[in-house]
C-alpha cells in the first residue's frame, strides 16, 4: 500500500526519475509532497531516513509543518526524531507544547477501554522534553500532571471499592483506572525531576507510588523506545568509478553506468526496490526484496558524489 502511495505522489508531482528502474527522489521534493499531499506524505516518502543529516532546511521546513498537519503517529514519529537529534533549532521547545496541546484537551473526556486501561502516554514524547527542557516545555508538564491528577480523583472511590472484591476482572476494572493515573502522575513527575524543575516533589512521587501494581515491577519508570539507527556510523564499502563526472546524484545516467549497475543486478525484479534520497552529492541509498530469492533481505547505504567518483559507505542490512 505504501508502495502504491509513493508512486502515485512521485507521478503525480512530477519528481520521479528513473534509471534502469532506479527511483532518484531529491529533498526538496518532500516540502512539494507536503504541501500537495500532506506531511504525512513526505515523510513515508522519505523512507524513515534522517533528512536532518541530508538537508536541514529541508527538515526544518518539515518540523514546521507539523503545526499545520493533523496529527498522527507518522507525524508524532517523526516530531520526536527531529527534536531528539536536531541541536540548532530553536522553535523545536514551542512546537513539540504546541503540537501536544491536542493531547491535554483529551485527558478530561478519556475513559478507560472494557479492562480498565487507559491510552498509554508516549516515553518518547517524555525524554523528547526532558532533552529539549525549556520554560514551554517544563510548564506543559505540569500541566499534564494536574490533568492527569484530577482524573486520577474520578477513579478513587471505585479504587477503595475494587479492592474488597475478590473476583479478579470485576476488581482489575475498578483499580486500574486509578492506578493508571497514579502511573502517568508518577511518570510525569520524574520527567520534571529529569529537568531539574522545582515543581517536583519527592513526597508526591511517593504517594502516587502506593497506588502503583506491584506486578508493574520496572515497567514503572521512565523506558526510551527508540529504534532509529545510528546514521552517524558508517564504513566504506567501495568506490564506483563512473563513466563521466556529474554535478549531483540526481544526474546519474543508471542506463550508461555499468559498474553502478552490476552492482544492483540483484535488486531488479518488480519485487524488490532500489530508491535514492539525496541533495546535491550526498545521499542514502536503499536496496531490498520483499519476496523471491532475496526475500526479507537488503541494505542501507551512504552516497557521496565526488565528481566521477561514487563514494559508498555501508550503514546496515537486514534479514528477515
Amino acid at each position: 500500500m505504501k508502495k502504491i502511495l509513493l508512486t502515485t505522489i512521485l507521478i503525480t508531482t512530477s519528481i520521479i526519475i528513473y534509471g534502469q528502474d532506479v527511483c532518484k527522489i531529491s529533498t526538496n521534493d518532500l516540502i512539494k509532497i507536503s504541501e500537495s499531499f500532506g506531511l504525512d506524505s513526505a515523510i513515508i516518502t522519505a523512507r524513515g531516513f534522517p533528512i536532518y543529516f541530508l538537508d536541514k532546511n529541508v527538515s526544518k521546513k518539515l518540523f514546521q509543518d507539523v503545526l499545520v498537519n493533523k496529527p498522527s503517529s507518522t507525524i508524532e514519529n517523526f516530531l520526536n526524531d527531529y527534536a531528539w537529534n536536531v541541536k540548532d533549532d530553536k522553535s523545536i521547545p514551542i512546537v513539540l507544547t504546541e503540537y501536544y496541546k491536542t493531547i491535554l484537551k483529551e485527558v478530561d473526556t478519556l475513559q478507560p477501554d472494557n479492562l480498565g486501561f487507559f491510552p498509554s502516554i508516549s516515553m518518547n514524547m517524555l525524554f523528547t522534553f526532558i532533552k529539549n527542557k525549556s520554560t514551554e516545555t517544563e510548564n506543559f508538564l505540569k500541566d499534564y500532571y494536574y490533568l492527569w491528577y484530577n482524573k486520577s480523583e474520578e477513579f478513587k472511590e471505585d479504587y477503595y471499592i475494587g479492592l474488597e472484591i475478590k473476583d479478579f476482572e470485576k476488581n482489575l476494572k475498578l483499580t486500574i483506572p486509578y492506578a493508571q493515573s497514579n502511573l502517568f502522575c508518577f511518570r510525569i513527575l520524574l520527567a520534571l525531576d529529569s529537568m531539574k524543575s522545582n515543581f517536583f516533589d519527592n513526597n508526591k512521587l511517593e504517594y502516587h507510588k502506593n497506588f502503583l501494581k506491584e506486578n508493574w515491577g520496572k515497567k514503572i519508570y521512565l523506558s526510551r523506545n527508540y529504534s532509529r539507527k545510528d546514521y552517524t556510523e558508517k564504513q566504506l564499502f567501495r568506490t564506483i568509478t563512473l563513466t563521466k563526472s556529474y554535478n549531483n546524484i540526481g544526474e546519474l545516467d543508471f542506463a550508461n553506468e555499468p559498474e553502478l549497475n552490476q552492482m544492483l543486478n540483484n535488486y531488479l525484479s518488480s519485487y524488490c526496490w532500489r530508491e535514492i534520497i539525496y541533495n546535491k552529492t550526498k545521499g542514502y541509498l536503499d536496496l531490498g526484496c520483499q519476496s523471491g530469492p532475496l526475500a526479507g533481505d537488503g541494505m542501507i547505504l551512504e552516497l557521496e558524489l565526488k565528481g566521477n567518483k561514487l563514494i559508498l559507505y555501508y550503514l546496515y542490512s537486514w534479514i528477515s
